[in-house]
């Protein structure tokens, strides 16, 4: 009895009659063993009211010292456990706002006519064999087949040069053909043709004419070439007769 009182007393400090075996018992201790009247001072229904209460309160204690605490953790960690789920899932939500409000917008390609801002294509520059052939006025009124020239010349330029270059090519082509005292060319009348691009004679007196005469022999795809005729329309211009 002296055991079971003692148990009762440690696990069950609360209720009112446990509180009743404690001081019997704090009693029996001080002054002795408990008589057997403080013993049956206890009826039947308490002493099993009170061991009922005892074994719940183990039961209790129990848990608050083994399991209890581990439950409250679990709790609290459970609990910690769904704030940072929450904490991850509006981040989640925050990163999955933001990644919607971003907008990558593709440059579209803009669209380019056809030879347009394409670099000028430098002219090749080609060779272009001229053929000078000097008549008289006389031989001038003849026909093509009939005419006789004083003389006829083969000269080459590149289709860069300028028209003074023919030109003066043209005037030593003169000088060494009739030896005129003075080259003036106002003295002669000088045309050009070009093969299968201008069949009517042109007058060859400017750089625009000169300009033509070179783009049409270069259309000429195999040995640009053009036909110059020199025509002496003054009789002092031929020293020789």
């Amino acid at each position: 009895m002296l055991i079971l009182y003692s148990r009762i007393a440690i696990h069950t400090a609360g209720g009112d009659k446990i509180l009743k075996a404690h001081s019997a018992l704090s009693e029996s201790v001080l002054g002795g063993f408990p008589s057997f009247k403080d013993l049956a001072s206890f009826d039947d229904d308490e002493m099993q009211v009170t061991l009922v209460n005892l074994d719940d309160s183990d039961e209790d204690e129990d848990v608050k010292m083994t399991g209890g605490s581990g439950s409250d953790s679990d709790e609290n960690n459970d609990g910690e456990q769904e704030e940072d789920d929450d904490e991850e899932g509006d981040d989640d939500d925050e990163g999955s706002d933001s990644d919607d409000s971003v907008q990558i917008v593709v440059p579209a390609k803009r669209k380019r006519g056809k030879g347009k801002n394409k670099a000028a294509a430098t002219p090749l520059v080609r060779e272009i064999t001229y053929t000078a052939s000097i008549y008289t006025a006389d031989q001038m009124k003849k026909s093509k087949s009939s005419r006789v020239a004083i003389a006829t010349d083969i000269l080459t330029l590149n289709s860069d040069e300028p028209f003074d270059t023919l030109k003066a090519q043209l005037g030593v082509k003169i000088v060494t053909a009739l030896k005129p005292a003075k080259l003036d060319f106002d003295d002669y009348i000088i045309s050009f043709t070009v093969p299968r691009q201008v069949s009517e004679p042109i007058g060859l007196t400017d750089d625009k004419k000169y300009k033509h005469l070179v783009d049409n022999a270069l259309k000429v795809k195999v040995n640009p070439n053009g036909k110059i005729v020199i025509e002496v329309k003054a009789v002092r211009a031929i020293p020789f007769r």
